[in-house]
């Protein structure tokens, strides 16, 4: 017999709010109308979706939040300086303290579960089926019972099934009298599944940054507070720039195309390599060739110091590629950086909300590829993987990333794509 799960929320007494969906929850303990807004105007199962894209086009300068999706196991958003508590060994605490983005888990359910913030003095006598109302916590209570007996909940709830909290103000107020969610809005299947990060972070982008490189917003939602103006001077090209210039996807308003760099130019420092019979360097502990997919028996051939070949490209979110024979600076004017250390890098030209002058460095080591944040003022994010945790970079520390893995900067990304792709 297949199980179902009976929702119970309790509230406790304080100023933030909490907003409820038949299998979802937010709750924030500051008022932010966005975030409230964007999550009940959100089709059913991307009410997580609908937050994080509101998150990611304010630049992430919202208040802390915790937001929750439920069935068959529990997806657990956490973002800020706020700490979610369960009841489940694999996750007794979450907190998104210390991260520039969200912290997410998925939480498999075999059982009953409470989660909570601040849930210890719910009031028992409480049970939040719909809308928004004021609360200082939550507790979540997940009952698994044989699907016979549940019933089914109503299409719309009584109004006396809506705790009685004290009204809110303006707009949230008449959410709050409604016991049943707001009628979603027309539009487009889900992007994405909820337990696939990558695809998340890849639908955000999608969602928040339009064609024309400007945020858009989810219907409700409150519009972020608009950026500072990019001084012309910043983003007007050299007439006569040898460099690489890449425009925002889609954009019909700036220049397309990319300028060839010189192929004699050096590629830089020297490797140990291992040559397979057509004459490609590989890494000495190479099992194929990178390049042809060649066997490279073990001893088959002397290990030679050769110049260090292209690593790879990089394929911008645009389709443009760029060869990865070269260490590079990514940003959005990072002609005008005159840094030592950056002198030798070769300059990428990238446009784009949020991205900074010279936002992120591609450097090598040995045949590694590593990537490291410029301090951006917007921060850069790597997923490894499709399916991989999204770490945020630290200013100045490289990190490796290797083919496959994703990188956002701004509103632009790019993916890694190995050798002979």
């Amino acid at each position: 017999m297949t199980e179902s799960r009976a929702a119970t929320v309790r509230l406790a007494a304080g100023e933030g709010l909490v907003a409820r969906r038949p299998n979802a929850l937010l709750y924030v303990p500051g008022r932010d109308d966005a975030l409230v807004g964007a999550f009940t105007a959100s089709a059913p199962g991307t009410e997580l979706q609908a937050v994080a894209s509101t998150t990611v086009a304010a630049g992430f300068t919202v208040g802390p939040f915790v937001c929750l999706g439920w069935g068959s196991a529990v997806q657990v958003m956490a973002f800020g300086d706020i700490a979610v508590e369960t009841d489940q060994p694999s996750l007794p605490m979450l907190t998104g303290a210390g991260s520039r983005t969200w912290v997410e888990h998925s939480l498999p359910l075999n059982g009953d579960a409470v989660i909570q913030v601040g849930g210890d003095d719910a009031d028992t006598a409480t049970d939040l089926v719909g809308g928004v109302v004021l609360a200082g916590g939550f507790r979540l209570e997940l009952v698994s019972a044989p699907a016979a007996a549940v019933a089914p909940p109503p299409a719309v709830p009584a109004p006396e099934a809506t705790v009685a909290i004290p009204r809110l103000p303006g707009d949230l107020a008449t959410v709050a009298e409604q016991a049943a969610p707001p009628a979603p809005p027309p539009g487009p299947a889900p992007l994405l599944e909820p337990d696939d990060p990558a695809a998340a972070l890849a639908a955000i982008q999608a969602a928040a940054v339009g064609a024309d490189g400007e945020p858009l917003h989810q219907s409700g939602a409150a519009a972020p507070a608009p950026l500072e103006p990019v001084p012309a001077e910043d983003v007007a090209f050299e007439p006569h720039d040898a460099e690489i210039t890449l425009p925002p996807p889609g954009s019909e308003l700036l220049p397309h195309g990319v300028t060839e760099v010189d192929a004699g130019e050096a590629r830089g420092s020297l490797v140990d390599a291992k040559m397979c019979g057509r004459g490609h360097p590989n890494p000495p502990t190479a099992a194929t060739c990178g390049v042809c997919g060649e066997f490279l028996a073990p001893g088959s051939s002397s290990v030679l110091h050769v110049p260090r070949p292209s690593l790879g490209r990089l394929q911008l979110d645009d389709g443009e590629l760029v060869e990865l024979d070269h260490e590079l600076l990514l940003g959005r004017n990072p002609d005008r950086d005159t840094s030592p250390e950056r002198e030798g890098l070769r300059r990428v030209k990238l446009l784009g909300e949020k991205v900074s002058r010279s936002h992120l460095e591609v450097r090598f080591q040995g045949w590694e590829v590593l990537v490291a944040d410029c301090g951006s003022t917007n921060g850069s994010f790597v997923v490894s993987n499709p399916g991989g945790q999204v770490v945020a970079l630290e200013p100045g520390r490289l990190q490796m990333v290797e083919p496959g893995a994703t990188v956002y900067f701004g509103s632009r990304s790019f993916t890694v794509l190995g050798r002979g792709t």
